[in-house]
């Protein structure tokens, strides 16, 4: 038996089922190894000692106990010294009124699913389903505005610090619900545990949520953290993550953003903390203090009309990820395969039902995708040593998918818990918080935390923006060039070198004489005359062509320069092109990363000539520019520092003359289906895009236009 209960339940069947005479006493045997035998004793002794106190007791026994709370408020002070006021005893001078309530500014966020004309309907349905979580004395909360309903109540739990004794303890609990329009928004202090189905109400969806960080320059938004599941379910995958930066409209992109889920978002807007949770449709509002009941009654009505409103768009940053799949069919639904996820945050409600999976000594679950029979639903997990046999299905009703696995809650046998009912199984668990990723007939569609999903190269937005050329840049200058490095015109002719070269372009606009020779303004130009100091390493020993260094910025950018085969027409970029100076900006990713400034950087290099090659320009120095005048030395421990300091800013540029037209890829983008040079192009492009985001490194490419 694993429990007290299970025993006397045994017994009771015993006895009441026994074949024997009625009339003549009979005598019970319970066979078990001498601990065990111990335990049960124990166990019938103290359940006979429960009976006989009810005996004794029967007038007051549950009174007692409910009654507690108020018993112990009567030997209390009727006013006491609190935080610098005088403040009155619970319930002492009148029942608790929604004047005496103060609540943080969050609430999980609902839907009707059918018109409701008064959220107080509701009321005894929702104080029964409070009752039913031992919880005690539920009292409707007086002077409640319109629209709106609350309950108090007193929680009960015995210590989770004991182990064969208990120790009961009990705590004030707030319970609040707001009706606005077709949202219902509430908010329960120990746990909301209302039967959403049975009130007809369900979770509003991740598209309305995505609505509390809104793209909107009257309500500007910024989202600074995230965490993420991602839908890919191979071996080596990364299942979820969490990260943080200032902005993440800012942040770089990344090659796994189309298979991400975001779980959770928290940033600000209008310069208030905000955070929402996905999964429970759950927003929280930052602010110093709790809020009166009519404020935070207010404080709902304003984020209804926040996500109610069809003008208001979302942050495009979600636009990164998954998209949501809303028409799929029955068919389409059935599982392939199947991925376990039963993370702690997935079941935050049953904290110690989570930790039974993640931390329980005999789970050692392999974590691994496992195939589901088509005709059956059945799939095996693997538990250590063992073959877990368990089973999946689709139900169309509800639009979830239901587990079954009596051998995975035999592994997991249910915890216990600090409170008197009878805790989940396990199945039961990741049945309710869906805690699975399925793999569907659908072409490409993903099952997670209760939605379908499919993974999308987000090229091409709403809109017609294209995120994977928003760090490409036209430049008009780069279509005269001929020559990286031009060491043919350097003496021949030095206005065709500034014109017709990378390094003469980059030695014209440092040196302030484009306009004398005919060079346009563009975003390269601007790019290059933002950075105060410029150098150049090029030979065979470099980190890259040129080195540019922000001090009060505090950016370090290394560039390389690249001159490819592309001519006029054609298709107008070049995969082969892009994929030689990748390898070139990639090599000097590691070195950027790593923040170790190259042992070749002397004073002594920044004096010599450039070095074109088998050419030495002659009078062309490696400091291309330095307003400041600071010596080679001053020059060079500023470049080391700059290196080493982790709160710098790092980009690599790309500066590739005859490898691609920005307007040919934009174009391309625009066609359908693309074309698939251009999809390898593209694909080249965003990989190293990723490589240098993993390393919080800036990528740019400058090009033709």
């Amino acid at each position: 038996m694993g429990n007290a209960r299970q025993l006397v339940q045994q017994i009771g069947r015993v006895t009441r089922y026994s074949n024997g005479d009625g009339r003549v006493r009979q005598t019970g045997f319970v066979l078990a190894s001498p601990a065990n035998a111990e335990r049960i004793r124990t166990a019938w002794e103290r359940y006979q000692g429960y009976e006989d106190y009810a005996a004794r007791n029967t007038a007051h026994i549950v009174t007692n106990e409910v009654t507690l709370p108020d018993r112990l408020l009567e030997y209390m002070a009727e006013y006491q010294y609190i935080s610098g006021e005088f403040r009155g005893r619970f319930e002492f001078e009148q029942p608790l009124a929604a004047g005496d309530i103060q609540l943080p500014r969050t609430a999980a966020v609902l839907r009707t699913a059918e018109p409701l004309p008064d959220i107080r309907a509701f009321g005894t349905v929702i104080e029964e389903a409070i009752m039913d979580k031992d919880r005690f004395k539920i009292t409707p909360i007086e002077g409640m505005p319109d629209g709106s309903m609350g309950f108090s109540y007193y929680a009960w739990r015995n210590s989770p610090y004991l182990i064969d004794r208990f120790f009961s303890e009990w705590k004030l609990g707030i319970f609040l619900a707001v009706q606005k329009g077709a949202f219902v928004f509430m908010h329960d202090t120990e746990g909301l545990v209302v039967d959403m189905d049975g009130l007809s109400l369900k979770r509003a969806g991740r598209a309305v949520m995505e609505k509390a960080f809104p793209e909107d320059e009257a309500s500007p938004s910024r989202l600074s953290r995230m965490s993420f599941s991602s839908l890919d379910m191979s071996q080596h995958a990364i299942r979820a993550m969490a990260l943080r930066t200032r902005s993440f409209a800012d942040a770089f992109t990344d090659l796994l953003d189309p298979s991400l889920v975001p779980a959770t978002a928290a940033g600000f807007v209008n310069g208030t903390a905000r955070y929402v949770g996905f999964s429970r449709s759950r927003l929280r509002d930052a602010s110093e203090r709790y809020v009166p009941v009519d404020e935070y009654v207010s404080w709902t009505q304003e984020i209804a009309a926040e996500l109610e409103d069809a003008d208001r768009a979302r942050s495009r940053v979600f636009d990164r990820y998954a998209a949501l799949v809303e028409d799929i069919s029955e068919q389409e639904a059935q599982p392939i395969s199947i991925l376990l996820d039963p993370s702690l945050d997935d079941m935050r409600d049953d904290e110690a039902g989570g930790a039974a999976w993640v931390l329980h000594e005999d789970i050692d679950y392999f974590d691994l995708c496992a195939e589901v029979d088509a005709g059956t639903g059945e799939f095996t997990i693997r538990i250590g040593e063992e073959d877990v046999a368990c089973s999946v299905e689709f139900v169309s009703e509800t639009g979830k998918y239901r587990l079954a696995s009596n051998r995975l809650d035999e592994l997991a046998p249910t915890p216990e818990g600090d409170g008197r009912r009878q805790a989940l199984t396990l199945v039961q668990r990741l049945n309710k918080g869906q805690a699975f990723r399925i793999l569907t007939q659908r072409r490409g569609v993903v099952y997670s935390e209760g939605n379908f999903y499919e993974p999308k190269m987000q090229w091409v937005q709403e809109g017609g923006i294209k995120p994977v050329l928003e760090y490409v840049h036209a430049s008009a200058t780069l279509d005269a060039v001929e020559s990286e490095k031009g060491e043919n015109d350097y003496a021949a002719n030095r206005g065709d070198w500034y014109r017709q070269s990378i390094f003469g372009l980059f030695s014209a606009t440092c040196d302030e004489v484009r306009d004398a020779n005919g060079i346009a303004d563009d975003d390269l130009t601007k790019a290059i005359e933002a950075v105060p100091i410029w150098l150049c390493d090029d030979d065979n020993r470099e980190a890259a062509d040129f080195i540019g260094v922000d001090p009060d910025g505090k950016k370090i950018m290394l560039v390389h320069a690249k001159v490819g085969k592309h001519q006029g027409g054609g298709q107008g970029f070049n995969v082969g092109g892009l994929q030689d100076v990748g390898r070139q900006a990639l090599a000097s990713l590691g070195f950027i990363s790593r923040g170790q400034p190259s042992t070749i950087w002397t004073p002594e290099r920044w004096q010599t000539d450039v070095h074109a090659n088998r050419v030495t320009l002659d009078g062309r120095s490696r400091i291309f520019r330095n307003p400041d005048g600071l010596t080679a030395e001053q020059m060079n421990d500023l470049l080391r520092a700059s290196c080493r300091n982790p709160s710098f800013d790092r980009e690599i540029w790309i500066v590739g003359a005859k490898m691609a037209r920005r307007q040919a890829l934009a174009d391309g983008l625009d066609q359908a289906p693309w074309e698939n040079r251009l999809r390898q192009f593209l694909m080249h492009w965003d990989a190293m895009q990723t490589a240098c985001a993993r390393a919080n490194t800036r990528l740019r490419f400058y090009c033709s236009t």
